[in-house]
Formats: structure tokens, C-alpha cells, sequence
């Protein structure tokens, strides 16, 4: 867990993508093709996965490995559904953007945060690279 999130820290840190074989965005042709739930599913569930799409943070795949290297299901529930929500709360932030305008000047606002979620990311990284050091430490 600590060599996971701390080479992940890593990773995202330098600003670059990680490497990941797969680079594809959701397929938006399905919104002519199905009707507004089905496309909705579709788009929820290959987001959600995390890695059928653009992978842009380490931590997609960390939190993977972290949920398999549990070897609980219920742990790795845990670890998932505590990073899905942090994936999914900015999609909150979209709930009041109903017209074009509106999306030009969110998207401006959400592009200008783009280093802040960054050193975000990098920084929950290494918070829990750090706990688990601790629980190591403390263990022994």
C-alpha cells in the first residue's frame, strides 16, 4: 500500500498521464442512438471503471490495486466506493449548468483548478502512503 500510493504520488506529481494502454473516450454517438438513460448508464458505468477511458491520474490504477490487495471484499467495497465518491463529487458541481453559457464559464473554472487537483491528488496520495507507514510502524 505505501509503495502503491507513494509511487502513484510520484506519477502524479510530474503532471505528466500515466501509462496506460488504453486511450478512448466514451463512444458520444450513443446519445443520438439511445434513449437518455441508457446513455447515461453506458457513461456511468465506463467512467466508473476508471480504466476503459483516458486514465489522467496514477490514482486510478492505485485504487485498483489497493481494493484487489485487501482480499476482502468487503475492504475493497470500501476502498472503491471511497474513491468513486471523490471521482464523482465534482460532477456535483455541473448541477446548476443548464445553458451554454453557463457550461463556457464553468468549464473556464474547472480548467483554471486543474493544478490545485492535482496537488490534491498528489497529496491525498501521500497521506495515505504516510497512514500506512504509520500502521506499519505502529504494528511492529
Amino acid at each position: 500500500m505505501i509503495a502503491i500510493c507513494g509511487l502513484a504520488a510520484v506519477v502524479d506529481g510530474t503532471g505528466r498521464r500515466p501509462p496506460w494502454p488504453v486511450h478512448r473516450q466514451v463512444d458520444d454517438g450513443w446519445m443520438a442512438r439511445y434513449r437518455g438513460w441508457v446513455y447515461g448508464a453506458g457513461f456511468g458505468f465506463q467512467l466508473g471503471l476508471g480504466v476503459v477511458t483516458i486514465v489522467t491520474t496514477a490514482a486510478v490504477p492505485a485504487a485498483w490495486l489497493l481494493a484487489l490487495l485487501t482480499a476482502s471484499p468487503v475492504a475493497g467495497a470500501a476502498v472503491g466506493l471511497a474513491f468513486g465518491l471523490s471521482r464523482g463529487l465534482p460532477v456535483l458541481a455541473t448541477a446548476g449548468v443548464d445553458t451554454p453559457p453557463r457550461l463556457w464559464s464553468f468549464q473556464r473554472r474547472f480548467q483554471a483548478g486543474e493544478a490545485a487537483a492535482r496537488w490534491a491528488t498528489v497529496a491525498s496520495l501521500g497521506a495515505v502512503a504516510a497512514a500506512g507507514a504509520l500502521a506499519l510502524a505502529v504494528r511492529t
